[in-house]
């Protein structure tokens, strides 16, 4: 929905602040949780979604206590480092 209304709104993306998060079940194996994996997998489909090139502010949805934080903020570095990111939060 975000993503096609900015479609429709050029010029609109430099005015708006694009917040999403990464971490609930989603219903799917492998898709849940703050594994490096998953986040890496997890912000491309949101980008592919909001039909932008980057996620002004990243969140973990929830603590995940299967995953170690270096992990999860490995990926997020990787993604803020890449340009994929502009910022990140991490509960």
């Amino acid at each position: 929905m975000i993503g096609r209304w900015l479609k429709a709104r050029p010029g609109m993306r430099d005015k708006v602040t694009i917040f999403t998060k990464v971490g609930s079940d989603l219903g799917q194996p492998g898709q849940a949780g703050l594994s490096g994996r998953w986040i890496l997998q997890a912000v491309e489909q949101s980008l592919r979604r909001l039909e932008t090139d980057v996620i002004d502010l990243y969140f973990s949805h929830w603590p995940d206590d299967q995953t170690p934080q270096d992990e999860t903020l490995g990926a997020y570095a990787k993604l803020l480092a890449a340009g994929k990111l502009r910022a990140m939060l991490r509960l």
